[in-house]
């Protein structure tokens, strides 16, 4: 792209009505990309105008992208985007899954906003502390993971069981008898693998939502790196000629 500036502004226009859903996802993803590249460089376009936003969205709002996040305050989607206020549907809960609740929030947003959004987003993010919580407790490490502290209340063992299944889906080979200790940096690995694997379970459930599947709508996933700020795309971007 040759610039930042807002590509193709999600506005509340339904302009774009008359848009296949692969060609709406595309003109989303572009403008999240291009302000993305804005937040990177400290160039944001939007925040400045937040009391304005705020004014003219009082009494409606026009989402065209959905982000599922972590609630790790580190990974505020609307900042990461630069997008203003009532232009992100964002549904945020530690270890960004796609539970019954997430789903039909989802489902809300397609049926109740015209235009409906036409990309959704998954977006994990590196030292995932949901995730890492998960590998301590469904393959615990008896290096790194902690023994000591205050048990786990039944709620939190019940948000961490859902991303058991990205924990054991990477869980490396036991080490052979002799074989060299684990390194910290080898740990932090292993959780990260966990990370883009609980993102990619969850894109798969989102995209299999009959309601979203007959929508046409987009479904990608990306990780966010908390040291550089790059997000890496996990998914293939939407094509322009469907969905």
């Amino acid at each position: 792209m040759a610039t930042d500036a807002p590509l193709h502004p999600l506005s509340d226009s339904d302009s774009d009505s008359s848009l296949d859903a692969g060609a709406r996802a595309s003109d989303c993803l572009e403008e999240l990309i291009a302000g993305h590249r804005r937040y990177q460089r400290g160039e944001p376009v939007h925040y400045q105008n937040a009391a304005k936003d705020r004014e003219h969205y009082a009494d409606h709002q026009c989402p065209r992208v959905a982000v599922l996040a972590c609630a790790d305050s580190r990974v505020p989607p609307e900042i990461i985007f630069d997008q203003k206020i009532g232009h992100l549907f964002v549904l945020r809960v530690a270890g960004n899954f796609a539970d019954d609740d997430n789903q039909a929030s989802m489902e809300y947003a397609l049926q109740h906003f015209t235009p409906p959004p036409a990309l959704i987003v998954v977006l994990g993010h590196e030292r995932c502390g949901a995730v890492k919580a998960a590998v301590d407790c469904f393959d615990p490490h008896p290096q790194f993971s902690p023994s000591h502290g205050p048990a786990p209340s039944s709620r939190l063992l019940a948000l961490v069981g859902r991303l058991e299944e990205a924990v054991l889906g990477t869980k490396a080979p036991a080490a052979s008898p002799g074989s060299a200790p684990a390194d910290a940096g080898a740990h932090a690995q292993r959780i990260d693998q966990a990370v883009r694997r609980n993102v990619m379970i969850n894109v798969d459930k989102i995209r299999a939502n009959p309601v979203i599947r007959q929508a046409g709508v987009w479904v990608m996933g990306g990780r966010y790196d908390l040291d550089t700020g790059e997000i890496e795309w996990l998914t293939d971007p939407p094509s322009r000629g469907g969905a």
